[in-house]
């Protein structure tokens, strides 16, 4: 488990095989807390967990920073040879992701089983 950054930020790593890794997000994921999430997914796939879900179900916000924070690990994974799934039930927040053009470059799924079939080859 990554330790929290602030009161109200965290990640929780949670391994579901040898190559798949969920983290779990909770809080705010912003210009503060971002840099710590591009560190777990560097951290997860220098230790050979290239496919990665990140769970974004208990992130109270996401701003331009966790943004770019998850397409910086979509190209992390990427170049491990890995894949990347975003699980968000958050409408709102899919909606920034429509808007942004991100829902095209990200997989996004709202289910945590769906995700983690999503990150398999």
């Amino acid at each position: 488990m990554i330790e929290s950054l602030r009161a109200d930020f965290s990640i929780k790593t949670d391994v579901v095989d040898e190559q798949t890794v969920v983290l779990i997000v909770r809080g705010e994921l912003d210009l503060s807390s971002a840099p710590a999430l591009e560190q777990s997914v560097r951290e997860c796939t220098t230790d050979g967990h290239p496919r990665i879900v990140i769970d974004l179900t208990a992130a109270s916000f996401v701003d331009s920073a966790g943004i770019g924070a998850l397409v910086n690990g979509r190209r992390l994974v990427h170049r491990a040879g890995g894949r990347l799934v975003v699980q968000s039930s958050n409408h709102q927040l899919n909606r920034v992701f429509e808007l942004t053009g991100l829902m095209r470059r990200l997989m996004v799924t709202s289910d945590r089983a769906k995700a983690i079939d999503a990150a398999q080859p």
